[in-house]
This record gives structure tokens, C-alpha cells and sequence, in this order.
């Protein structure tokens, strides 16, 4: 069967999506940005979601520009140009300026000539406008002016940073959240604690090396990337991704009824080139979709969220690794899905995408692939609206220098 021009366009897309996602299998060669290479001065959108792949799993965190608007617009600038892939999370460990309080921090660079041209790169301080609950985040800092490139991620409600003067300064603004991943944070290796502040010169001088040999088994972002951006007023995009989770959610849960209540009425199936009805689906794939999800771990990681209007597209990638049926399964998908939030359901077209091994982001992750399902949504009501859907595979505180 020949797919329609605008599914083939889709197929592309997606393509290069994932071309151009997270990955690279020698992360810490990798070079990274300095300031002369980034537009630091371009204001970022409105909110936007960073994936941090870490070696212990995913973190996302969501930014909101009216938190902290030059810190987020930092971290936005420094996310795009991939400044965090490699980089070592060097603290897991408790609060300095005041008692019961615990941080991750991460993103001293990798070289001494990165750490010195960020050094004078210093963000001007803003007033705290969000509490530093659990799982906020803020950037590290010493006196004024000098939040320059590390994070912290509060593991604890740390209010205090609210309102505490550290070298002249009151507070540490947040500028984002963590939507996803406060177990993969917890996790995270802490035997070292805030020690590594004891040598930061020699951090300082010879970046990730001097980590890698003094402080062996820390953990490290793998890479970060935008995958989400709106501007003010859009919809939330919890609403978008909820309808995304639903799906996945009922067919985990082994839930039917549930799974089918996310299809629009008209929904068609692309199973191996054929199309089947909504019913049909139902009938012949189901069962299996549901069964291989109950019976396979699985991780999907969100990459892209794009909101244009009313229309909203996410783009996940899965790993699946377990057996089903008798078989060893180690697998990597893709979807695409035009969520309808308002309806709670998904809408418009798609098709079937198997990812080729070349496509794949590290020999590490050059698996074999297995059939997959794909869930096509179709409004017939509106005017031809082509799209991708989804897609089934079977088988801070300051800290140290920077104190808090």
C-alpha cells in the first residue's frame, strides 16, 4: 500500500526528529557552547520542557519565564545548544547555608577553558517570585550577579532559600519544576556528598577528567534537550500529554474500555501496510497491545510537544526490554500523536513508523525491532488535516563556591 504524501511527509518529519534528538555515544567529547556561541540575549518562549538523560534515568523539568525570566532564558539557550550533554552531577548532598535541607547540583563544564568563559558570563539577580518546594530549580550562585551555568534541583521543601542572604544576595530564584523523574533523582549516587568542594580548583582546571578520576561512580546528564515550548496563554500542556498518558495508562492497566475511550469514533488502524477500523483494532490488536505492555518494562520519554492553535502533536520514543511470548524482546519505537485535550481523545491521522537501527542514537542502542501497531485517528469533519499517531512496538542551592 502507498501512503499519501502528507503520511509520507510525516514519516520524514518524524525522521528527522529522532536524527536529531538526544544521543551520541561519546558524550563527553562532545564540545561545549561558550557564550560568544550562544544568542543569550534572545528572551526564550514563554515555558518550555527540558529532558535531562541521566545515567540513572530521565528527569524533565518544565521552565516558566515569569519565575526567573534571564535565569530561564539561560537555561533555555544553554538546553538548545546542548551545553549539559556530559557533564557529571558532582553533588547530592545537604544544604550549606542552613541544616535539614538537600540538593542536586550539576553543570560546571567539562574543560577549563569552558569553566572560565562561563565564569564572567554571570546572569543579574532577580528577586525570588516562586518557593523553592520540592523538586524547583534554581541556578547556583556565589556573590552578585553570578549565576552563570550550574543547576540545583531541591530534593527537599528548602524555603529558606527564599529569603536567605548568601554574599550580599537574598535568595535563590527558581526557574523551573520537575514534572517527571523525582525517583530518578533520588537515586542519584550522594556517597561523595558536598566533598567535592574541597578540590574545586582542580575542578575548575581540569573539568569532567579531574571528576571522572577523583570521584569514580557519579552519576551524569547523558543529554538535555528542549522537547516542549508554548507561548502565554496556550493551553496547559498537561492537558495534552494527559491524553497521551490515558492511552498508555489504560492499556498498562489492561483497561479496554479505557484504552478505546482515548479513539476517536472514526479511528483506522495501520497494522503491517493494512488499515482496520476502530473495531477491528479492537478485535484484532488490542488484546496484544495491552498484553505486551503489562509484560514488557518500558520507558517513554517525551521529545517534542508542539502546540499550533487548537492542534497539538507529541513525539515520544520507548525502550522495551523484557520478554513476551517466549521471546527475548530488546526494542526501541516512536509515536506521534495529535492529541485532541479538549475531548480527551486522539485525533487526526498517522501511520505506522519502524525506527531502522541506523537511526538509532549509539551502538549501544542499535537493537532489533518488531512489528509494530499503529492507532490512526482521522476527523472526517474537518478538512484534510494530515498527521502521525500512535505508534505500538510488539515483541539548587548555591553549594560549595556557588554556595547555598
Amino acid at each position: 500500500m502507498t501512503l499519501p504524501a502528507s503520511r509520507v511527509s510525516c514519516a520524514l518529519w518524524l525522521i528527522g526528529l529522532l536524527a536529531m534528538g538526544p544521543g551520541g555515544s561519546d558524550l563527553a567529547a562532545q564540545s561545549q557552547p561558550l557564550p560568544s556561541q550562544l544568542p543569550l540575549a534572545q528572551p526564550a518562549p514563554d515555558s518550555f520542557l527540558v529532558v535531562f538523560a541521566t545515567t540513572k534515568g530521565t528527569v524533565v523539568v518544565k521552565a516558566h519565564r515569569d519565575w526567573s525570566p534571564l535565569g530561564v532564558d539561560r537555561l533555555y539557550h544553554l538546553a538548545m545548544g546542548q551545553y549539559y550533554d556530559g557533564v557529571v552531577i558532582y553533588r547530592v548532598g545537604p544544604t550549606a547555608s542552613f541544616k535539614g535541607g538537600y540538593v542536586v547540583q550539576f553543570g560546571i563544564g567539562n574543560s577549563a577553558a569552558v569553566n572560565q568563559a562561563w565564569d564572567t558570563a554571570g546572569i543579574p539577580d532577580e528577586p525570588v517570585r516562586r518557593p523553592n518546594g520540592i523538586g524547583t530549580v534554581n541556578f547556583a550562585r556565589a556573590g552578585p550577579d553570578s549565576r552563570t551555568v550550574e543547576l540545583g534541583i531541591n530534593l527537599t521543601p528548602n524555603t529558606t532559600l527564599d529569603t536567605v542572604s548568601y554574599e550580599g544576595v537574598v535568595g535563590f530564584p527558581p526557574i523551573a519544576e520537575v514534572v517527571e523523574g523525582m525517583a530518578v533523582l533520588e537515586s542519584l549516587n550522594r556517597q561523595y556528598g558536598n566533598t567535592v568542594f574541597e578540590q574545586w580548583d582542580s575542578v575548575m582546571a581540569s573539568g569532567r577528567a579531574y571528576l571522572d578520576r577523583a570521584y569514580p561512580g557519579l552519576d551524569r546528564v547523558d543529554s538535555a534537550f528542549v522537547s516542549a515550548t508554548w507561548p502565554a496563554g496556550a493551553p496547559d500542556s498537561s492537558a495534552i500529554v494527559g491524553v497521551v498518558d490515558g492511552f498508555h495508562a489504560a492499556l498498562a492497566a489492561g483497561d479496554s474500555v479505557g484504552a478505546l475511550s482515548y479513539l476517536a469514533p472514526d479511528a483506522v488502524v495501520l497494522e503491517s501496510g493494512d488499515l482496520e477500523t476502530r473495531a477491528e483494532y479492537e478485535a484484532h490488536h488490542l488484546g496484544a497491545d495491552m498484553a505486551f505492555t503489562q509484560a514488557v518494562p518500558s520507558t517513554r520519554v517525551m521529545t517534542k510537544l508542539v502546540q499550533n492553535g487548537d492542534m497539538a502533536w507529541v513525539a515520544s520514543i520507548s525502550t522495551s526490554k523484557g520478554a513476551f511470548r517466549g521471546r527475548e524482546i530488546s526494542s526501541q519505537g516512536a509515536e506521534l500523536i495529535r492529541p485532541e485535550p479538549h475531548r480527551r481523545r486522539v485525533a487526526d491521522s498517522c501511520h505506522s513508523l519502524v525506527i531502522p537501527a541506523a537511526l538509532t542514537f549509539s551502538p549501544a542502542t542499535r537493537r532489533r525491532h518488531h512489528e509494530h501497531t499503529c492507532i490512526l485517528a482521522s476527523r472526517t469533519h474537518h478538512s484534510a488535516r494530515p498527521g502521525c499517531g500512535l505508534s505500538r512496538t510488539h515483541g539548587g542551592d548555591g553549594r560549595g563556591h556557588r554556595g547555598r
